[in-house]
C-alpha cells in the first residue's frame, strides 16, 4: 500500500495540512518580518490603488503587493489573525511540495523519485518553518516553481509559455526582480541545449515579453504615481543590492561569494553530501550527454546561486526557489545509487518521519524552529488593554525601547501605533505634561527602575515578563478595564 501512487498523494496532502497549518494560532507573529508584512496586508484594500502598498497610511515601496492581496482576502474570510496572515504562505508551501512531486514524476516517470523529492523538500525543517510564517520567500518559491514547471511543459507544448509568463509575473509581484529568475534560467537552458538557433522561437519570446510586461506593471504604476520617490524607496534600498558587494565585505572575507555554500553546509542536513555529489554528476551529464532533463535541473539552481552569491544580502531562505530542483536532483541520484530494497526502507523512514513531524506540531508542546516558538507573546497579552485605552487615531508612547521592536507586533495585535521611543526621563515627563492622558510601553526591567527613581509618579496598568504598560499617576482614574462592550482581543 505504501508504494501506491494514490496513497502517497493523499498521505502527502493530509500530512502537509497538519504540518503547515497546525498550531498556527498558538505561536503569534514575530515582530520581524512577519508582523510587518501582515500589517501591509491589513491596509492593502484601504489604498486608493491595489498596486500601491501602504504602511501606516503612507506609501511603502519595499515589497510588491501580490501576497498582500492574498492575505487581505484571507483576512476577509477568517478575520484578521495570525492564522489568516500565514494561510496563503502555508498553502503555497504545500502547493510547491505537490508541484515538486508532480514535476519529478513528469520527468522521470518514477513514483519513488517523485515521493522522495517531495520528502527532501519538506525536510530539513527550514522549509517547513518558512511555509508556516507570514513571509514572502515560500510564496516566491511557489511562483518560480510553477513558472519552471510550465517552462518544462512548454518544451513539448508551446502554449504553456503563457502560464510560464503569468507565474513569472506573479513572482515579480511577490518579491520584485527576484521573480524574473525563471526568464534567466529559461534563457540559459535554451542556449545551452540548442545554441543560438534555439532562441529563434516565437512562442518562447512571446512568453518572455508577456512576463516582462505583466511583471513590470507594479514598477510602472508606482513610478508614474510617485516618480523618483519610488526609485529611491525600492531600487536604492540596501535589501535591493543584488550586485555590488561592498569593499568592506570582500576585505573582511575574500570568500564572501561562498556564503550561500557555507549556509547550505550548516543548514541543509542530512542532504548536503548527497546533493553536492549529485549536482556534480548532473553537471557532467548535462553538458556531456546533452540530456534536457538533466540540464534543466542542473541550471535551475546553478544560475540562481551563481547570481545570488554576489548579492550584498545573503540569506538562505532567499534560495527556497531552488529547493525543488535540488530535491529532485537528490532524489534521482539516491535512486540511482541504491537498491530497490534500500529504497523501500527509505520510503518507510520518510513516511514515518512525516507522521512524527505532524504529531510533534499538533499534539505536543515542543517548541522547535521559529514558527513553533511563541512570538510576541507579551504584546498579544497587552494588546486588548492597549486597544481599550488608546483611541483609534492615538499612539502608545514608547520609553527606552528600540525604534522597531516591538512596533510592528504592537500595531498588528492592538490596532494602535507605537510612537518613536524616548530615551531620557526628562523627555518622558515633558511628553506627559503635554498629554496627561497618554499611556506608555517600556521594558519591564525599565519599569522597575522607574519605580525606584520616581516613586508615586507613575501607575502600572499591566505588566508581563518583557513589557510594562503604564501611565502617569494622575491619569490612573481614567484607565479602563471594562471589556464588556467590545470584541477583545482585536486580533488573535
Amino acid at each position: 500500500m505504501l508504494n501506491d501512487r494514490k496513497f502517497q498523494l493523499v498521505f502527502l496532502v493530509y500530512s502537509m495540512i497538519l504540518i503547515f497549518f497546525g498550531r498556527q494560532l498558538d505561536g503569534g507573529l514575530s515582530n520581524f518580518d512577519d508582523a510587518y508584512y501582515a500589517l501591509k496586508a491589513k491596509q492593502i484594500f484601504d489604498s486608493n490603488s491595489l498596486w500601491v502598498v501602504t504602511y501606516m497610511d503612507g506609501p511603502s515601496f519595499e515589497n510588491p503587493p501580490f501576497v498582500f492581496w492574498l492575505t487581505g482576502l484571507a483576512y476577509k474570510v477568517f478575520g484578521v489573525s495570525t492564522y489568516a496572515a500565514t494561510f496563503f504562505p502555508a498553502l503555497m508551501g504545500m502547493a510547491t511540495v505537490l508541484m515538486t512531486r508532480s514535476l519529478a514524476k513528469e520527468i522521470y516517470k518514477d513514483d519513488w523519485i517523485a515521493f522522495f523529492a517531495a520528502f527532501i523538500l519538506i525536510f530539513p525543517g527550514m522549509y517547513i518553518d518558512g511555509a508556516r510564517r507570514a513571509m514572502l520567500d515560500v510564496p516566491l518559491a511557489f511562483c518560480v516553481t510553477a513558472a519552471m514547471y510550465c517552462f518544462w511543459k512548454a518544451q513539448k507544448d508551446g502554449r504553456f509559455y503563457i502560464l510560464y509568463a503569468v507565474f513569472t509575473a506573479f513572482g515579480v509581484w511577490t518579491k520584485s526582480i527576484l521573480g524574473f529568475f525563471p526568464l534567466v534560467i529559461g534563457f540559459f537552458f535554451i542556449l545551452a541545449r540548442d545554441g543560438w538557433r534555439g532562441l529563434f522561437n516565437r512562442r518562447y519570446w512571446a512568453g518572455w515579453l508577456l512576463a516582462v510586461i505583466l511583471g513590470s506593471l507594479w514598477f510602472l504604476v508606482n513610478y508614474l504615481k510617485f516618480g523618483n520617490d519610488f526609485i529611491e524607496g525600492h531600487f536604492l534600498r540596501a535589501h535591493m543590492t543584488l550586485f555590488g558587494v561592498s569593499q568592506n565585505a570582500t576585505e573582511s572575507d575574500p570568500l564572501y561569494f561562498l556564503g550561500y555554500f557555507r549556509d547550505f553546509g550548516r543548514n541543509y542536513w542530512p542532504w548536503v553530501p548527497f546533493t553536492a555529489v549529485a549536482m556534480v554528476v548532473f553537471g557532467r551529464r548535462a553538458f556531456k550527454e546533452k540530456d534536457s532533463a538533466t540540464l534543466f535541473l542542473f541550471l535551475w539552481p546553478t544560475v540562481v546561486i551563481c547570481i545570488m552569491s554576489y548579492s550584498a544580502n545573503q540569506t538562505l531562505r532567499y534560495l527556497f526557489m531552488i529547493f525543488p530542483a535540488l530535491a529532485i536532483v537528490t532524489a534521482k541520484s539516491i535512486s540511482d545509487w541504491t537498491s530497490e530494497k534500500f529504497r523501500q526502507k527509505l520510503l518507510y523512514v520518510s513516511i514515518g518521519t512525516i507522521m512524527v513531524t505532524a504529531i510533534v506540531i499538533n499534539a505536543t508542546p515542543l517548541e522547535v524552529k521559529v514558527s513553533l516558538k511563541p512570538s510576541s507573546v507579551e504584546v498579544r497579552k497587552l494588546a486588548s488593554i492597549i486597544n481599550l485605552n488608546v483611541p483609534p487615531d492615538g499612539k502608545v508612547g514608547s520609553y527606552k525601547l528600540s525604534k522597531w521592536n516591538p512596533k510592528q507586533s504592537v500595531i498588528f495585535y492592538s490596532g494602535r501605533n507605537l510612537d518613536y521611543p524616548l530615551q531620557e526621563p526628562e523627555q518622558l515627563f515633558e511628553a506627559i505634561e503635554k498629554d496627561p492622558r497618554s499611556t506608555w510601553l517600556t521594558a519591564t526591567f525599565q519599569w522597575r527602575k522607574m519605580e525606584e527613581l520616581f516613586p508615586g509618579k507613575f501607575y502600572l496598568i499591566q505588566a508581563e515578563k518583557t513589557y510594562a504598560y503604564f501611565t502617569s499617576a494622575e491619569n490612573r482614574k481614567n484607565v479602563r478595564y471594562d471589556f464588556s462592550e467590545g470584541d477583545f482581543p482585536p486580533v488573535r
